[in-house]
């Protein structure tokens, strides 16, 4: 008789104790902060910035941010991963790339919303 995967208990380690599986999306909203906006100069002239308002909800287990270069993407998911306290080069917390050391200001300006806040992780960066 076949069992379908649904009935199968999760695969783990001989000796572990299965955890358990958490629903995605952790991070439920990303809200910017309009009093903590630098006036003038880089991040704060991105175009994703001009208005001075940002407020984006997460809904799917995956979000794809798309645009021409320059908008600020790139910018966006680091100040995020400055949030969680991974490396700006890359890595997990306990293991950064180098690289990415610079000042992320708009990660100071941003709220971020989580569901549970989850603190292991891995921020996977494109080339420089």
């Amino acid at each position: 008789m076949l069992s379908s995967a649904a009935n199968r208990p999760p695969l783990r380690a001989h000796g572990q104790e299965s955890k358990p599986v958490l629903k995605a999306p952790f991070l439920k909203r990303l809200t910017l902060l309009p009093e903590r906006l630098q006036a003038g100069g880089y991040p704060f002239n991105l175009p994703i910035l001009e208005e001075g308002r940002l407020a984006l909800t997460f809904d799917r287990p995956v979000t794809f941010f798309t645009g021409d270069n320059g908008t600020g993407k790139s910018t966006l998911l680091e100040a995020i991963a400055k949030h969680c306290g991974f490396g700006l080069g890359g890595g997990s917390r306990h293991h950064q790339f180098s690289g990415g050391t610079h000042d992320q200001p708009l990660a100071q300006a941003l709220r971020l919303s989580w569901l549970p806040k989850v603190s292991e992780g891995f921020f996977l960066r494109a080339a420089w």
